[in-house]
């Protein structure tokens, strides 16, 4: 028996997909693809009361809850840490979910979101301030019905105030009520569920 060989001369270059593309499980990705797609949630962080004008703290169903009033100013403030992993000029968004007895009118909840840089800026500074761009909720039936809010910390390109937000720096956030601004206003306490906070970036 005779057995033939073929070998070629000089190194083989092997047929790979593009990277950055993924499509099947043997493919290639970059670093910032993985990044920018599946890096998106699940940075931790503490909702605080703000001393002088914070929301009743109670519990429902076995879970804390923060009750905004109307026509009362009150405030929940956040210190969210940009994560090492971020990649510059992506939108950071927050999401949180409320509840009312009410089956009618409007909730809206709304941020103030201070840059908070790095070796450059004091932890009480307001020099770089977003204000979110959401638009009110409108409640529905059942009473108590779960709400998801939509709330965007920073501008699309991933700026406050027209200064980059960079991995390292911190984000003060204020979330409040603007009874002020809804249309019809729930006369009910909007109840906000702390633990239902979620940070896409």
């Amino acid at each position: 028996m005779t057995r033939e060989y073929t070998f070629v001369v000089g190194p083989e270059t092997p047929t790979q997909p593009t990277a950055g593309t993924p499509s099947a499980d043997t493919d290639f990705l970059t670093l910032g693809f993985a990044n920018s797609t599946y890096c998106k949630g699940g940075y931790g962080f503490t909702w605080n009361p703000k001393a002088g004008s914070a929301p009743l703290e109670d519990f429902e169903n076995g879970e804390k809850i923060y009750e905004f009033q109307n026509n009362v100013t009150q405030f929940l403030v956040a210190f969210i840490k940009v994560p090492e992993g971020y990649v510059a000029g992506t939108q950071i968004k927050l999401y949180i979910g409320y509840y009312t007895s009410s089956t009618t009118n409007n909730v809206f909840l709304v941020t103030d979101t201070y840059l908070i840089r790095e070796s450059t800026d004091a932890v009480t500074s307001t020099t770089n301030k977003h204000d979110s761009t959401n638009t009110e909720d409108t409640n529905g039936s059942p009473g108590s019905r779960y709400n998801k809010v939509e709330l965007d910390l920073t501008d699309a390109d991933g700026e406050i105030n027209s200064v980059a937000v960079s991995a390292g720096d911190m984000l003060r956030v204020e979330l409040t009520r603007d009874w002020g601004n809804e249309s019809t206003p729930d006369t009910n306490d909007t109840k906000v569920i702390p633990s239902s906070s979620e940070i896409v970036m």
